[in-house]
């Protein structure tokens, strides 16, 4: 197929997105100023989104069922997710929004870039330059992972790409293409391993917000696994977390003592927690949204899929067990992402509402380690990892063999139970995967299902399960009240979100439907 692209006048789309006289007018008058290294790191504090997708990510997983409209109804944005629907909001948290901030994001970075470029290359910037670079992938992984389809070896140079910006905009009427999904990646890694090498803690203040040494090793191991590229993941993940992660993996234990839900959340985002790698604060209203309870998950999920659920690891993971919960509700949870309010006007009491994303952990980065040892073949090196997370929760370490019976025992048991009208399909653990890259059935498929069951549980509510979904090609069943249940099969269009209206508006082709 030939590679289609698409060209569009990217400055008119942003000036449509966001208000030419607050942000695209004043960026050109700005550049002028950033006549100093301090300047470009006061920069480089933009160039971070602050819109994540969670909100978009999570209803559109297994991690939800239909508990019944007793329980009140959702917002708009909640139930388009659930129901796979192109998404009609376009603040906060919506895929406009998110479009916006990582654009706006990446136009700090190259703003960044081209100061560092006038002030003239040196050691005394090459931190704020590293920092710029990695910044811009970041983004331009967020926006590929949103609205393209999942990396495959196959089809990247036909599928659609989203524009990768690589320069300042400083006149109206620049022409990009949408490209593809190859050229997108090819970029992002050009980035990470021209950026990465550059990489000094000392020249932040506060390390944990910025693209750090391990966090910037965190995310290359994560995009390097989404790329296919599963040996230079597990070179970065072994530069971020070493070998034996354990003393930094997180410590729920030391979590119980605290009996206030602002406690967990403060220490789940603290940047003394060590498992913390990179934090990046977000305006969103995912922290309302995040335990809704019509469309969230129950007991059923949580004792057979997520934190209570059973595993290699032994009848279940000690450290999950105490979760919140209001009384005759379904939903459990812990409380990571509950908002932080700021208020802006002290006699109204108004202000804006905020979560902390933990952007990469130990914790994570520990599992696409393990991924990438399948995905080689080194299934004691998985097992290895694997055991380290399960140790850490509660659990019992378990070997390659252990992780492979579990799995195969449990798939055979749900079909049974499912057969015979015990078990609902929404509550299968072990799925199919119809993944666009080779997985051999047996031990390979077997451990990737162990890897997946523990990135579940460490994940949830982060929306990253449904990129695991997407990757893996997973079906994903919903229930609803009172009607036939909903599937979205592997394959299906609906699996890349829709690009914002206001930018398809402007002559940026739409993803097919």
């Amino acid at each position: 197929m030939k590679t289609m692209y698409h060209k569009v006048y990217l400055l008119l789309v942003l000036c449509t997105l966001v208000s030419c006289d607050k942000f695209l007018d004043k960026v050109p008058d700005k550049r002028t100023e950033i006549d100093s290294n301090q300047k470009v790191s006061e920069l480089l504090v933009s160039a971070y989104p602050n819109v994540d997708p969670m909100m978009i990510y999570e209803h559109r997983t297994d991690n939800v069922m239909d508990n019944g409209r007793r329980f009140g109804e959702p917002a708009r944005m909640i139930t388009e997710n659930y129901n796979w629907e192109d998404i009609s909001e376009t603040d906060w948290d919506a895929p406009e929004a998110l479009w916006n901030s990582c654009y706006r994001a990446i136009a700090a970075a190259n703003q960044a870039l081209q100061a560092i470029e006038t002030l003239g290359e040196g050691p005394e910037n090459a931190p704020q330059k590293g920092e710029a670079l990695l910044c811009r992938a970041y983004a331009h992984f967020l926006l590929s992972n949103t609205f393209c389809q999942p990396y495959n070896q196959a089809t990247a140079s036909s599928d659609l790409g989203i524009p990768y910006v690589e320069e300042p905009e400083t006149t109206i009427g620049k022409r990009y293409d949408r490209g593809n999904v190859r050229t997108v990646y090819e970029k992002i890694a050009r980035d990470i391993e021209e950026g990465y090498p550059l990489i000094n803690d000392n020249a932040y203040t506060v390390p944990i917000y910025h693209f750090n040494k391990r966090a910037a090793a965190a995310f290359a191991c994560r995009f390097y696994l989404f790329y296919n590229n599963y040996s230079r993941s597990l070179t970065y993940a072994n530069e971020a977390i070493g070998e034996n992660p354990s003393a930094s993996l997180r410590n729920l234990k030391s979590y119980t003592s605290f009996t206030q839900a602002s406690e967990w959340r403060d220490r789940f985002i603290s940047k003394d927690e060590p498992a913390n790698l990179l934090l990046v604060a977000l305006r969103s209203l995912w922290g309302r949204h995040y335990i809704t309870q019509r469309l969230g998950n129950s007991n059923g999920m949580v004792n057979l899929l997520l934190y209570r659920s059973a595993g290699p690891w032994g009848k279940n993971l000690a450290d999950f067990d105490l979760l919140f919960y209001h009384s005759g509700y379904p939903v459990s949870w812990q409380p990571k992402y509950n908002e932080i309010f700021e208020i802006t006007n002290e006699t109204a009491q108004t202000g804006q509402p905020h979560v902390v994303q933990m952007a990469f952990t130990t914790d994570e980065t520990l599992l696409c380690r393990a991924e990438a040892n399948v995905m080689l073949k080194k299934y004691d090196d998985a097992a290895r990892d694997l055991s380290y997370w399960y140790i850490k929760k509660g659990g019992k370490g378990a070997s390659a063999d252990q992780i492979v019976n579990y799995y195969t025992e449990r798939e055979a048991a749900d079909k049974q139970a499912l057969a015979e009208g015990e078990l609902s399909p929404w509550l299968l653990l072990v799925k199919p995967l119809n993944a666009g890259f080779p997985i051999e059935e047996g031990t390979q498929e077997k451990m990737l299902q162990g890897v997946l069951h523990a990135r579940r549980i460490e994940t949830i509510f982060s929306g990253l399960r449904w990129l695991d979904i997407r990757r893996f090609g997973i079906e994903v069943i919903h229930n609803v009240e009172d009607k036939d249940d909903i599937r979205l099969p592997a394959g299906d269009l609906r699996r890349v979100i829709q690009l914002p209206q206001a930018v398809t508006a402007a002559g940026l082709p739409a993803n097919p439907r």
